[in-house]
Order: C-alpha cells, then structure tokens, then sequence
C-alpha cells in the first residue's frame, strides 16, 4: 500500500494555534517558522539550527520563550 502524503500549510496551523512553528529538516540543520499571534496581530520569525544535541537542545528553548504550542514538521528522504 502506497503511502500518501499530507502536508500542511503553516498558515493553515495558525489560524487554529496562536503559537506555533513548522519545522523544516535538512542533512546539516533545520529551518524554522514560528508564528505568534492571530489575526492581523501575527508575528513571525524564520531561524535556523545545526542538528548537533546542544542546537536542538537551544531549538527547544527557543521554542519555548517564543510560547509555541504546536509544532509540525517536513522532511523528505533522499
């Protein structure tokens, strides 16, 4: 059975989370869109993060003194 893919839109995830990120998984890192806000009222920020534990680990935290509730991630497979 095929697998089917579903992607969903960061800004599809805000208009339900007002603190939220999509996480885009790379070889050497990850990029970053956390999105705050609802309304006209948004801010959004892109960063990006080595994929060593310690980065993560600053991803996490990061995350957290952004307020992000809800994370959704991509990744494709080579």
């Amino acid at each position: 059975m095929a697998k089917r893919g579903t992607k969903v839109r960061i800004e599809d995830l805000q208009d339900i989370y007002e603190y939220c990120a999509g996480i885009d998984v790379h070889k050497g890192g990850v990029t970053v869109c956390a999105i705050c806000g609802i309304g006209r009222e948004i801010d959004a920020e892109v960063v990006e993060y080595g994929i060593t534990t310690g980065e993560l680990q600053q991803l996490g935290e990061w995350l957290r003194e952004k307020g992000v509730t809800h994370v959704v991630m991509e990744s494709s497979v080579d």
